[in-house]
Order: C-alpha cells, then sequence, then structure tokens
C-alpha cells in the first residue's frame, strides 16, 4: 500500500519535486555531518557532549 501511494506520489510534478528536494537536503545534512571543521580539537568536543543541557546553555551565554 505505501509503495502504491509512493507511486501516485511521484507521478504529480511539484510532489516529486519536492519529495526529491527533500531528500537532497538530508543527504546533504547527513554528509555535512561527516566533515570535520579545522581548528576544532576533537577531544573538547567529546567532552562538551557530556554535559547537561543547562550546563551548554550556560557555556553558550556566559
Amino acid at each position: 500500500m505505501f509503495f502504491k501511494l509512493l507511486k501516485e506520489a511521484l507521478k504529480v510534478k511539484h510532489v516529486r519535486s519536492k519529495i526529491l528536494f527533500t531528500i537532497f537536503i538530508i543527504l546533504v545534512f547527513r554528509i555535512g555531518t561527516s566533515i570535520t571543521v579545522p581548528g576544532v580539537n576533537a577531544k573538547s568536543l567529546e567532552a562538551l557532549s557530556g554535559l547537561s543541557f543547562l550546563n551548554m546553555l550556560s557555556l553558550v551565554s556566559g
């Protein structure tokens, strides 16, 4: 049933373009998360990931 609905949705041009755009954006995001940023210490980033939300907010806001 899902595949039939998807097949029918892909026949409509504007729905197809929106679905493909969404898939493209998700792929770009997933690729972007795997690229490391130069100058960022990975060990410091790992230490920050253990902080609670309020501690992280305090760190960012000063």
